[in-house]
């Protein structure tokens, strides 16, 4: 009887570990509740757009070792043909260094102003490692005029704009609403809650510009 119930005991334990790693699976988010910022964020255009060429990047520090396989965005369409991509970057001294995971075509967006409908886009597995900061970047087709709703729950951080001219770096911006996740087991590390802040490093630079509503 015991040893039946010691198995038992042994069984309901795996089956609470085997739980846990949910969280773990999340390399970065500023999304909480399923809700975002509805008729606040930062534009993204195409070049034939109202707006005008405005490529938007989002620096991130992964809180864990592991396999990225999916973006999920707060993005929100204003005008044109509701396309865009979204894709993963290094990071490269506080720009985007290289795409990691091609130009992921995002589904079509929620009118701008809505809340709360995310665009998620997934991808083969793509290694990232804890404590180390990437890009999240989104670029909009020729016409599309988007924007990447806020966040609301208070993360500040790095964007990067791209207006045609190179990336210009703003500091301790808010964050547009955003979750990096992994497939599989993934290596949480110690200081990881400390990690889940978007890395602040780089300069102001000269053009940014946000869509209110």
């Amino acid at each position: 009887m015991n040893r039946k119930l010691g198995w038992m005991f042994c069984l309901l334990a795996l089956a609470v570990c085997a739980s846990l790693p949910a969280m773990a699976d999340i390399a970065y988010t500023n999304i909480q509740d399923g809700s975002y910022n509805c008729c606040s964020g930062w534009t993204i255009g195409g070049s034939g757009s109202l707006v005008g060429l405005v490529e938007d990047a989002q620096l991130f520090t992964s809180a864990v070792t592991g396999n990225a396989n999916s973006i999920t965005v707060a993005l929100g369409f204003a005008a044109g043909d509701n396309g865009a991509t979204i894709s993963l970057w290094s990071n490269a001294g506080g720009t985007p260094g290289t795409n990691l995971t091609g130009f992921i075509t995002a589904p079509p967006a929620p009118v701008f102003g809505t809340c709360c409908q995310f665009t998620t886009v997934t991808f083969a597995g793509v290694p990232i490692t804890a404590g180390q900061q990437y890009f999240v970047v989104i670029e909009a087709d020729n016409t599309t005029w988007d924007a990447w709703a806020w966040n609301d729950t208070g993360a500040v951080g790095q964007l990067d704009q791209n207006s045609g001219s190179g990336w210009n770096q703003f500091a301790g911006e808010t964050l547009g609403g955003m979750e990096v996740d992994t497939g599989g087991a993934t290596t949480p590390e110690p200081s990881s809650l400390l990690l889940l802040g978007t890395g602040l490093v780089g300069a102001f630079g000269v053009i940014r510009r946000k869509l209110n509503r």
